[in-house]
């Protein structure tokens, strides 16, 4: 969308009627992002920010701007957080002592109103001053801190068990960028008594026999993860960090702590990261631009490099708190534009990624920000009418719809959709066709290890294709594991694998299943002969498993002649 056309929106946003209340919010034009997300299986979300103040619960009677944060959030999004509220060096005030009535308040409210709830900071316990003194010396005193945090654990999953969709069990465990001690993970702090590093106490109530204190780290992470899942089995439970958005030491290093977590059989379902970007695509103004990338095009793929990586190791992935602040100074309608296109190339990079599950700001208003105010960071305005970032990000989804016309990038592409008869090959391949849903045609059903499904459709001429599809999640157990592959033939070639859809996360069902999901497959540069068939192969599903597609939509470029 061009600069014309957001000013154009704005505009009648404006002569609608400028909110200043919940009564007053003027939704905008065209659909809302939680209509576009649902409709890819993506869920879109934000942060209830301000909600407490200390060691109050909430201010949601004597917050101003709340009203016009709720009715945003009832249009846009289909998750949201209380973000501070549930950290424990707000909510925990000693051993058995807990304030959570605020969070309380917050997830029936998401429950009245279809909202799924992130719970953040489960185990955030590094900002707890009281914990962070207890006693650590004697075997007796580790044994006390094992007992006072698991416990602590176990109240709060059990009191929102059900409720919450998304648990970010542990966050902030990297060292960034390996600045601050010389462990790729944190397990010191500063003790400015004795002028020297001091492992946590927590690390050292689960390092054991081992000399080794990083291994204490994963093994109270693994035991933090455990609980979770042991008391909230249907829900979420990811590893949420900063500075991990690109290749480099922090996402390198977040890779092996999820494999140290998977040795110590911690059921680890994904990874989260926190983004708060500036127009120069840094951290902050101490950190280069783009973690050093000097050119937009190199961060991104930076980005896309990493997301891939870390879908390939069969993780779910979630941005929790993005952000993007101007520059004060600038050029306001420079800046604004500029916002928006981090945000759209942020986004866009997301749809292409079949692993993320969702995207949330780090807050809704910028009058509410969690930084400076003039830093302006979200996608609306203090008053709550939508900036040019949200009509990016509004158009990004729409774009990659399936009932849009082809992207920008695709111009003069062909768009078709594929319905209705497949060819079925495979050791345990049936036709039996699964009852259609009401707006979709017949499901191709694959069932077993080794199904296939191929179009019989001549695609030569294209090059590369986004790919929509509609899925119905197999009813798989915790320990069944299964990959569905998107293959590629070319003229005069084998099939060969160009996406994995859904590496070994089909196993729990989606909230959203039926949803459309989308892939970006690109065939490779050194491929011969054109595109000429496009097949899905189930692999290493058991007996009956079932995986069910509806439809499917290509939108592809053309071969350059």
């Amino acid at each position: 969308m061009d600069r014309l056309s957001y000013l154009l929106l704005i505009a009648v946003a404006v002569l609608a009627g400028a909110p200043v209340s919940g009564a007053d919010y003027v939704r905008p034009r065209g659909p809302s992002l939680r209509e576009l997300a649902l409709e890819r299986g993506l869920h879109i979300g934000a942060n209830f920010g301000h909600l407490v103040f200390g060691r109050s619960p909430n201010n949601w009677q004597d917050n101003p701007y709340l009203p016009t944060e709720k009715a945003i959030a009832r249009d846009h999004f289909t998750i949201m957080t209380a973000g501070w509220e549930n950290f424990p060096g707000h909510s925990w005030g000693g051993p058995g002592e807990y304030e959570l009535s605020g969070t309380e308040h917050t997830v029936e409210w998401c429950l009245q109103h279809d909202v799924a709830y992130h719970f953040h900071g489960l185990g955030y316990v590094q900002r707890t001053p009281w914990f962070m003194d207890m006693p650590a010396e004697t075997e007796k005193d580790l044994a006390n801190i094992r007992r006072v945090y698991e416990d602590k654990v176990r109240d709060y999953v059990q009191l929102l068990a059900g409720r919450v969709k998304l648990w970010d069990v542990c966050n902030e465990h990297i060292a960034p960028g390996r600045r601050y001690q010389a462990d790729d993970y944190w397990v010191r702090r500063w003790d400015s008594e004795t002028e020297s590093w001091r492992l946590h106490p927590y690390v050292r109530a689960y390092q054991g026999d081992s000399e080794d204190p990083e291994q204490g780290l994963v093994r109270w992470m693994a035991r933090t993860f455990q609980l979770a899942h042991e008391i909230d089995p249907d829900a979420t439970l990811i590893y949420l960090d900063f500075g991990n958005e690109v290749v480099g030491p922090t996402s390198n290093t977040m890779m092996r702590l999820v494999e140290d977590l998977r040795r110590a059989d911690a059921p680890i379902h994904g990874v989260g990261f926190q983004m708060h970007l500036n127009n120069n695509l840094a951290l902050g103004a101490d950190v280069e631009r783009g973690h050093g990338y000097e050119t937009d095009d190199a961060y991104f793929d930076s980005m896309r490099a990493n997301f891939r990586r870390l879908a390939d190791m069969g993780l779910e992935l979630w941005i929790t708190e993005m952000d993007v602040t101007i520059d004060a100074e600038g050029d306001p309608d420079a800046e604004l534009e500029r916002q928006a296109e981090i945000y759209r190339r942020v986004f866009e990079t997301v749809v292409e990624c079949e692993a993320f599950r969702g995207v949330k700001t780090w807050g809704i208003l910028d009058a509410r920000p969690w930084g400076p105010s003039e830093t302006r960071r979200y996608l609306f305005d203090d008053a709550g009418r939508p900036k040019p970032a949200f009509y990016a990000v509004q158009d990004v989804l729409a774009g990659y719809h399936p009932q849009t016309v082809a992207h920008d990038d695709f111009t003069g592409a062909a768009t078709g959709r594929w319905q209705g008869e497949w060819s079925l090959s495979g050791p345990t391949a049936d036709s039996t066709r699964r009852a259609p849903a009401a707006d979709s045609a017949d499901a191709l059903v694959l069932r077993g290890s080794g199904a296939t499904a191929e179009r019989t459709v001549d695609l030569r001429g294209l090059r590369k294709a986004h790919l929509h599809y509609r899925r119905h999640a197999p009813d798989l157990t915790g320990d069944q594991q299964a990959r569905l592959l998107l293959e590629a033939a070319v003229e005069d070639g084998d099939w060969q694998t160009v996406r994995v859809c859904d590496a070994n996360a089909i196993g729990r069902r989606s909230p959203l299943e039926g949803a459309w999901q989308s892939v970006f497959a690109t065939l490779p540069a050194d491929a011969q002969g054109r595109l000429v068939g496009l097949r899905f192969r189930l692999e290493g599903a058991a007996g009956e498993t079932e995986y069910a597609l509806d439809e499917l939509e290509v939108i592809a470029d053309p071969v350059d002649e």
